[in-house]
């Protein structure tokens, strides 16, 4: 590197980008110029803004489970970006046979896996569904697919996205760690979220209520949290409030992490600025 004696402009270094799509799904842009996309139903969920033509890439997709609402665009994507797609273990299989994936693309993951990639280490981590009632029963999941317009052949899909559930810790070549969590605000769940001192974190809103979220929050900890999933908490009655409460509580208890509230498609460019000051 060469020697420059004094800086006109400010430089930002190792800079990480995120954006939010909808529902589950943000895509991240590495210092490298690779894309990660994570959960990605996009083009026919009812909150999308930005269709699926607009993701810059996806060389990682990234899924914490099987339901519709986090796999749709998977087969479509992975074909345009020869993605590596890891998934459960347990869940590859219907995965893969739904969108006629080849094995090559598919890494199926269980809990405590570790994967040296090119950009990124990855470790898996094992996760729990939030809690849904009958709807997460085997005998509604044909139910199920008639509600959400959906072909019969994903049940088993839909079915193993009930039972096996994984998050996610990037550490990229500069130790920044970026942590993707979801599932419920359990105790159990909170105890073990906050073992990974994540610089940045993707972070699901459950239903929980607003103390348990806080603490699911507060336990991740970190620099920054940009939330996922939380559309579906706004559109509850009593939803808007619920994440007003909890993020007050975060401000409050937790006030070195910062959550962000991002709009969809926007980037979120996150890095080490350097300038010099007149």
């Amino acid at each position: 590197m060469a020697y420059t004696e004094g800086i006109n402009t400010t430089l930002c270094l190792n800079t990480i980008g995120l954006r939010w799509f909808n529902d589950a799904c943000y895509e991240i842009s590495l210092p490298t110029g690779k894309k990660i996309v994570i959960d990605p139903t996009i083009d026919t969920s009812p909150y999308k803004k930005l269709g699926s033509d607009a993701l810059e890439g996806a060389d990682y997709i990234l899924l914490s489970h099987t339901h519709y609402d986090h796999i749709l665009n998977v087969g479509d994507l992975a074909r345009k970006f020869d993605s590596k797609v890891f998934v459960g273990r347990t869940s590859a299989l219907a995965l893969a046979k739904y969108f006629d994936l080849p094995g090559y693309r598919v890494y199926p993951c269980s809990s405590g896996d570790v994967y040296e990639m090119d950009d990124f280490t990855l470790e898996v981590i094992l996760g729990k569904h939030t809690k849904m009632g009958d709807m997460d029963t085997i005998g509604h999941m044909k139910a199920n697919l008639d509600h959400f317009h959906l072909a019969e052949d994903l049940e088993e899909t839909m079915i193993m996205g009930s039972f096996e559930y994984y998050n996610y810790l990037l550490t990229l070549p500069d130790h920044t760690k970026i942590l993707i969590w979801g599932g419920e605000a359990s105790p159990e769940c909170i105890r073990r979220a906050g073992h990974y001192d994540p610089d940045i974190s993707i972070v699901q809103i459950p239903r929980e209520g607003a103390r348990a979220i806080a603490d699911l929050y507060k336990a991740v900890g970190g620099k920054v949290i940009f939330p996922h999933h939380h559309e579906t908490i706004l559109d509850l009655e009593g939803g808007p409030d619920l994440i007003s409460d909890m993020l007050d509580l975060v401000h409050r208890e937790a006030p070195g992490t910062k959550v962000i509230c991002p709009r969809k498609g926007v980037w979120y460019r996150i890095g080490m600025q350097i300038h010099e000051e007149a």
